[in-house]
């Protein structure tokens, strides 16, 4: 017998005899008795040790819930991300993207801006909306077979998307708004992208390269000009 805490713990062995030879049977029998004995129990009145099981069993069950809630939301956000991306990556008329849903999955997306890559951009993408609108048109013939083009409902705003023929879970986005006389380019991520870099993140970069050398051909052409 073995005394721990508030308990007597007894293990008792016994030997079942059998017919067959060079076989023993041995049963095992764990005793667990409280020394802690309570003379009188109320109705409705639980012993230290119930209402310490109570409240474990409480907190687990909190615990759980949460955890199934939080699994349930993160389900239903990748859920939803899939299918936004599959219309994104769809050439059926019936399921595309639309200027609505393109927001929100930029909400669920990593949305990183072309400056924020690389400082040194800066001078040439510091450009009037007028000079975004030609580099969106330079785009379009070189990436002719891999864009989206989305216009806000008022057409203040177009966004052209420039996608990767391997890389399917980000791109390169153009936006110009007309209204404020602004453009933009960033590159939208379809998860945060990690620290070592993979085989996909250099088609990326190879995507963000091209935009950029695209950038820097518009940008000669229009000194020319």
């Amino acid at each position: 017998m073995n005394q721990t805490d508030d308990y007597d713990v007894t293990l008792v062995v016994s030997h079942e005899k059998t017919n067959v030879q060079m076989k023993i049977t041995l049963n095992y029998y764990i005793l667990l008795t409280s020394r802690r004995q309570e003379s009188v129990n109320y109705l409705g009145y639980y012993s230290t040790h119930e209402q310490l099981m109570q409240q474990i069993i409480m907190e687990e069950a909190s615990a759980a819930e949460k955890h199934i809630e939080c699994m349930i939301n993160k389900g239903s956000i990748d859920c939803r991300t899939h299918i936004l991306w599959n219309k994104l990556l769809s050439t059926t008329p019936t399921f595309q993207l639309t200027y609505s849903e393109l927001f929100e999955l930029k909400e669920l997306a990593h949305v990183q801006s072309l400056l924020s890559l690389d400082s040194r951009l800066s001078p040439m993408l510091t450009q009037p909306m007028g000079w975004y609108q030609g580099l969106m048109k330079t785009l379009i013939t070189k990436y002719a077979e891999r864009n989206r083009i989305f216009i806000s409902p008022d057409n203040c705003t177009q966004h052209l998307l420039i996608l990767h023929q391997r890389f399917l879970n980000g791109f390169v986005m153009l936006t110009v708004d007309t209204h404020h006389q602004t453009g933009d380019l960033s590159v939208v991520y379809r998860h945060i992208p990690s620290q070592e870099m993979d085989i996909s993140d250099r088609d990326i970069y190879s995507l963000v390269e091209g935009v950029v050398n695209a950038c820097c051909y518009h940008l000669w052409v229009t000194l020319l000009s």
